[in-house]
């Protein structure tokens, strides 16, 4: 799923512009909509998933970390959260909200719980220093930078104790 596609399931594109936006500037009216930083889990975009946060889940398999809004203990399974620890993913993001905003004439965006952004997860430590049965390092050192590896905690943002 990518940021600059209008769901069919409310209507699509096509009405989208058509009935939404022309509708509400023809009655010199103007349309802000959400932006998240977050994006759907279905069907990634190529573009996003190489900036996907992950964690290690219960039965230790390297698992997608589900969009959350960072003020509760469970997430959002539709949505999927990307690592803001990359500079790609606010690129990403800020290139997104400009080819939104290009594309369908919005007048606005309103910028989602952006009092909560970046979603920024503690890192996982045991993981990210844990040697390989061959004796290597399993993560490389910009792989610890990036916190390629974060812990499954729902509850915290960048707001809250992330050095642990």
């Amino acid at each position: 799923m990518s940021r600059l596609k209008i769901e069919d399931s409310i209507g699509g594109e096509k009405d989208f512009k058509e009935l939404l936006v022309d509708g509400l500037h023809e009655r010199n009216m103007k349309i802000f909509v959400d932006l998240f930083d977050r994006i759907g889990s279905m069907h990634i975009s190529g573009k996003y998933r190489k900036l996907l946060l992950n964690y290690i889940n219960s039965e230790k398999k390297y698992t997608q970390f589900h969009g959350a809004d960072g003020k509760s203990n469970f997430s959002f399974s539709s949505t999927s959260i990307l690592n803001y620890r990359k500079k790609e993913a606010w690129d990403l993001l800020i290139k997104d909200a400009i080819a939104f905003v290009n594309e369908f004439k919005v007048d606005g965006l309103h910028l989602d719980n952006c009092d909560l952004w970046p979603t920024m997860k503690r890192i996982d430590k045991a993981e990210l220093f844990r040697t390989d049965v061959d004796g290597e390092q399993c993560y490389s050192a910009k792989d610890i930078l990036n916190g390629e590896v974060v812990k499954a905690e729902f509850n915290h943002t960048i707001w809250t104790d992330c050095t642990e």
